[in-house]
């Protein structure tokens, strides 16, 4: 009778500091989240000047995913990821290498690697549009292809 005793004040003791220890033991073992700057900041947007190298449609194994326009400025040769919608849709970016270009957008490092975000292209024949003023990709149709007339106005349409 007493072991019985014993026993129901010690299951007594620890069903009520249970409460007291899990809350604890969980603490340790959820990992802290550290908040982390996002990866385009638009406050530090840059625009090159340059020359179409090349352009990658299918990234070396090791490359971050997506296209990447190769640009040879006046500081050396620039990796500018591009992504894939901008090369699929009805109207595809293409390039030419020696085709002059200005790439506007925000160097960031990506798995160790260092690339330059494209948020727009800009070439004779007009200006795409990568990614949007916060760094998100721009889906295909999202927006009508941007033209120049001769006098470097852009024209999306007419008068409604």
């Amino acid at each position: 009778m007493r072991n019985s005793l014993v026993r129901l004040c010690l299951l007594t003791v620890l069903f009520a500091a249970l409460p007291a220890i899990l809350p604890a033991a969980n603490e340790s073992a959820v990992p802290k989240r550290v908040p982390r700057p996002p990866l385009y900041d638009a406050t530090k947007e840059v625009t090159l000047e340059g020359t179409v190298e090349s352009l990658i449609t299918t990234p070396a194994p090791g490359k971050m995913l997506g296209g990447h326009l190769m640009v040879a400025t006046a500081t050396g040769s620039v990796d500018g990821q591009i992504g894939e919608f901008v090369l699929h849709g009805s109207h595809p970016f293409t390039a030419t290498p020696g085709e002059k270009v200005k790439i506007t957008g925000v160097m960031a490092t990506i798995h160790g690697q260092q690339a330059f975000l494209v948020r727009t292209i800009e070439t004779p024949e007009g200006t795409v549009e990568v990614r949007d003023a916060h760094g998100f990709f721009v889906f295909p149709g999202a927006h009508p292809p941007v033209s120049r007339t001769s006098s470097g106005i852009s024209t999306q349409g007419g008068a409604r």
